[in-house]
């Protein structure tokens, strides 16, 4: 009985075992030959050592780039959620500031308002009770033509 034929009978009696026979020691390239039982169907598959290995740096390679892609991919939708992040929290407090500088510049207004009206007030009944009618809002008032004001040192 023959190696070949040795190993077709055990992969009849034990399905699945799988034998590996060298096929020539000295050649250059040299090749298995793989012998597989499924269901008792003998079947024999020559195989190459580096064109195995070739595949499988191949495999390897396709799988390893992409891999990279989807992890490239995630960082830059994580850096384009991080930029919109910060772009909506800038355009909120944006507005806020805006908003702010709108109520303390109409604050300021109101109140610079106020203080000069405040100040005026005693001129204005000066004015109005000596029969001189005052415009406040005028800046360009000459005050020394009816009245003359000085400042007690």
């Amino acid at each position: 009985m023959g190696r070949k034929e040795e190993n077709s009978r055990q992969l009849y009696e034990n399905p699945g075992v799988v034998s590996v026979t060298l096929g020539t020691l000295f050649s250059t390239l040299p090749t298995f030959r793989i012998s597989s039982s499924k269901l008792g169907n003998a079947s024999e598959y020559d195989f190459n050592p580096l064109t195995a290995a070739r595949h499988l740096v191949c495999v390897f390679l396709i799988y390893e780039s992409s891999r990279l892609n989807r992890v490239r991919k995630q960082q830059q939708q994580q850096q384009q959620q991080q930029q919109q992040q910060q772009q909506q929290e800038q355009r909120r407090l944006g507005k806020k500031r805006g908003e702010a500088l709108k109520n303390l510049s109409g604050q300021d207004e109101r109140a610079g308002n106020d203080a000069v009206a405040n100040a005026m007030r005693p001129l204005q009944r000066l004015y109005e009770s000596s029969g001189t009618l005052v415009d406040l809002k005028n800046p360009n008032l000459d005050f020394t033509k009816d009245l003359t004001i000085g400042f007690a040192d």
